[in-house]
């Protein structure tokens, strides 16, 4: 069992009890696990031969099953009392917030930093096609489904780029098409929580005005990074 301290307090001269670890409870647990791993040993040595060319399982592979089935029931231990751990800080967070922290809030919390502290704020991908001077021939969009009803544009970083030459995609072997227009690196960074996991889903939309048409190429270059809430 662990040693009870005192502590007082100088204010109210109140004492309180801690029932915390000390040193000297933490060595001899582990003094006593090192005792029962060696009590067990010598009877392993009593039912097991010596180790010889002539015995398949002797007392080496015996002590080694040991171990290692020790070792496992350690990590397990670690294991259940991380979760333990985990679990009591998440239901003291909960109830100190009043609720459970969703995906939405949490995009929401991040929008609103976002457009506090940063300089150039992440702005909806939701853009305009056509010429420059001209009415345009439609819109450009990543939506959030959401619930499958209202679908919002998501907020990406927005950087326009200087190409040094035009870039050019070949669309067949004799046709090569030449992109002269702006060019903008767009970058996202999606926000979600554990609990949720990855059930959220996007879509591109590329509506065209009537008896008008475009044709977009898109590329796409992902750099995950993963923690969770």
């Amino acid at each position: 069992l662990p040693s009870k301290t005192l502590s007082s307090n100088q204010e109210g001269g109140q004492q309180k009890i801690s029932t915390l670890l000390s040193g000297n409870d933490t060595i001899q647990l582990l003094n006593a696990q090192v005792k029962s791993i060696d009590t067990k040993v010598e009877n392993l040595q009593q039912a097991f031969p010596v180790a010889s060319v002539t015995e398949v399982f002797s007392i080496t592979e015996a002590t080694v099953f040991l171990s290692l089935d020790h070792s496992d029931r350690l990590s397990m231990q670690y294991q259940y009392a991380m979760q333990y751990l985990e679990k009591m800080l998440e239901k003291q967070l909960t109830a100190a917030i009043g609720k459970r922290v969703t995906t939405a809030d949490l995009e929401e919390f991040v929008r609103f930093h976002n457009a506090k502290f940063l300089s150039k704020p992440p702005k909806p991908f939701c853009h305009a096609i056509g010429r420059p001077q001209r009415f345009p021939y439609g819109v450009l969009s990543i939506e959030d489904k959401g619930d499958g009803e209202n679908c919002t544009p998501i907020e990406t970083l927005l950087r326009p780029v200087d190409m040094a030459s035009p870039l050019e995609v070949p669309l067949n072997a004799a046709t090569t098409l030449q992109l002269t227009g702006n060019t903008y690196l767009h970058g996202w960074m999606r926000h979600r929580s554990e609990q949720e996991g990855g059930s959220k889903s996007f879509q591109l939309s590329a509506p065209a005005r009537p008896f008008f048409f475009f044709i977009f190429l898109i590329l796409f270059f992902f750099v995950c990074c993963s923690f969770f809430l």
